[in-house]
């Protein structure tokens, strides 16, 4: 798709990775009241940090980083 005219945002913070450092890096921001984009190359944020653990742990993890955000 080509845009007529350029795309321009602004953030205060831009975040590549969607790991844990990187979720909790842009969720404290945020919180801050900083405007915030994440960047995650992934299908979906904490991709990798799912998996640990047979899934069990990177999921509780994943979960607590979610609700911390929130």
């Amino acid at each position: 798709m080509r845009l007529k005219r350029p795309l321009t945002m602004h953030y205060d913070l831009i975040t590549v990775g969607g790991g844990p450092a990187g979720i909790m890096g842009a969720a404290a921001a945020a919180q801050k009241g900083l405007k915030v984009v994440l960047l995650e190359k992934n299908g979906r944020l904490g991709k990798k940090l799912s998996i640990t653990g047979n899934g069990m742990v990177g999921t509780i993890s994943l979960n607590f980083v979610i609700r911390k955000a929130s």
